[in-house]
């Protein structure tokens, strides 16, 4: 992570320094971690122009938690904003191996593990818009649908930043937690990750901070 930075010690200190980090990564067991490893891993990968390794980190990422597909688009737009292999080879075919392999230790059982993601898009957390939005007043489907209508308009918006050559992925994870109906504090575990070596961009680290600040009654009582 702090190798894809051009100030490294501050990255690390970023994210190294979070205490919703240390407990929910370094001592919770929560996959996002992994989640948070693998996406900045891709990141550091592409910026040293091994674009294959880096779609594979991407697709191992994804294969942990959906979240990362978000973040791999675009990346790729920005890759090919700038020229650069996109590291579509090595996603498509860690995806197409791990595949295989389920399928072929499993059967097509494996697919069961998508039952969790439809499970988790009808359910809210206190912490999430969605929910404080009820809060005030607002019908839970007036509440979700500015919840979707903000997450496509900010993600519209990073798009054409995209197209432009800049990726903005800690921005783009921190839209996603904005935006989900489902927010847990262990999701920082790759928002913040993603956000720390975004030199060029403070509303990475201000919203990634900000989230933080917000969520860090749930892991420390204040």
């Amino acid at each position: 992570m702090s190798r894809s930075a051009r100030r490294p010690a501050l990255a690390a200190a970023f994210v190294g320094w979070s205490p919703v980090l240390a407990i929910h990564a370094g001592g919770g067991g929560h996959n996002d971690a992994l989640v948070g490893a693998l996406a900045a891993a891709a990141v550091a990968l592409a910026l040293h122009r091994r674009a294959t390794a880096g779609g594979i980190a991407w697709a191992l990422a994804a294969l942990v938690k959906w979240v990362p597909l978000v973040f791999f688009a675009l990346a790729a737009l920005a890759a090919r904003a700038r020229a650069w292999p996109t590291g579509a080879v090595g996603f498509a075919a860690a995806l197409v191996v791990s595949g295989a392999i389920a399928t072929w230790r499993y059967g097509l059982d494996w697919l069961g593990v998508l039952g969790p993601l439809a499970d988790n898009a009808v359910r809210e957390t206190s912490y999430a818009l969605p929910s404080r939005l009820e809060q005030l007043g607002l019908p839970h489907a007036v509440a979700v649908a500015l919840a979707v209508a903000a997450f496509a308009a900010g993600l519209a918006w990073l798009a054409k930043d995209a197209l432009g050559g800049r990726p903005r992925l800690g921005v783009a994870a921190c839209l996603v937690l904005v935006t989900t109906p489902y927010l847990a504090v262990w999701y920082l575990a790759w928002a913040v990750p993603l956000a720390a070596p975004e030199d060029d961009d403070r509303l990475a680290r201000i919203g990634a901070l900000a989230l933080t600040a917000y969520l860090l009654p749930q892991t420390i009582p204040l």
